[in-house]
């Protein structure tokens, strides 16, 4: 398994380079946010249902529905291979 600064890395990296080339304003109010990067950390979902349950309830009011949609699922794979490596 990676260590959790590897797995940080990564996902700012797919935040930067995916997230934030379609939605200006993803550091701070995305799905990929600080908050957000330090809960997949600590939980390590292994599916986007047990992400979102596992979430305290501000983390998931406050992040974009589309972003659940869109990059949820891809997010979780990443954390999922990851944490296999």
């Amino acid at each position: 398994m990676l260590e959790d600064s590897d797995l940080r890395k990564l996902l700012v990296n797919f935040r930067e380079t995916v997230i934030c080339a379609e939605w200006p304003g993803a550091r701070e109010h995305g799905i990929l946010r600080r908050a957000m990067i330090d809960h997949l950390i600590a939980a390590r979902p292994g599916s986007p249902l047990e992400w979102r349950q596992g979430l305290p309830g501000h983390l998931c009011r406050d992040t974009e529905p589309q972003h659940w949609l869109r990059y949820g699922p891809r997010i979780v794979d990443l954390v999922r291979r990851i944490g296999a490596a």
